[in-house]
C-alpha cells in the first residue's frame, strides 16, 4: 500500500513547484532468508520546475535543497510517486536480527561459510 499527497504552489522566486509526500508499507525480499520482509517508509520532497537552460545554476545553490525538474512536457504524478518510492528503497533490507523464519535460519546454518571455503583453498 502506497499513499501520496501532491500540492502545487509558486515559490517566492517565481518558479512553480510541487510538494510530494509519499508513505506506505511494502513487502521486500529479506537479504538474509529471501522471505518477505515488511518495509515502512515516509518521504517528503519539494520539486521545482525550471527551464533546462537555467536549471544548472539553480542546482549549484547550496542554500536550496529542492530538486529540479525540467519545465517541459506533461507531468505524470504516478511516475513521480514511483520514482520517489524507488529513491527511498534501501539497498539491502532484512528482518531484525533473529527475525528470519526458523526454516530459513536452519538452512542458512547448514551452508558452508564462504570465508572458510576460501581459507581451505588457500591451504592447498
Amino acid at each position: 500500500m502506497v499513499a501520496y499527497e501532491a500540492a502545487g504552489f509558486m515559490r517566492s522566486d517565481g518558479h512553480p513547484a510541487i510538494r510530494l509526500r509519499v508513505s506506505g508499507r511494502l513487502m521486500l525480499a529479506c537479504g538474509v532468508c529471501l522471505g518477505q520482509c515488511p518495509w515502512v517508509f515516509e518521504s517528503e520532497r519539494e520539486l521545482v520546475f525550471m527551464a533546462q537552460d537555467i536549471a544548472g545554476a539553480f542546482e549549484d545553490d547550496p542554500e536550496d535543497i529542492s530538486d529540479v525538474l525540467p519545465l517541459e512536457g506533461q507531468l505524470v504524478i504516478e511516475e513521480l510517486v514511483e520514482d520517489e518510492v524507488l529513491l527511498c528503497m534501501p539497498m539491502a533490507h532484512a528482518h531484525a536480527p533473529g527475525g528470519c523464519p526458523d526454516g530459513a535460519q536452519a538452512a542458512r546454518a547448514k551452508q558452508p561459510n564462504a570465508f572458510g571455503v576460501l581459507a581451505g583453498l588457500k591451504k592447498h
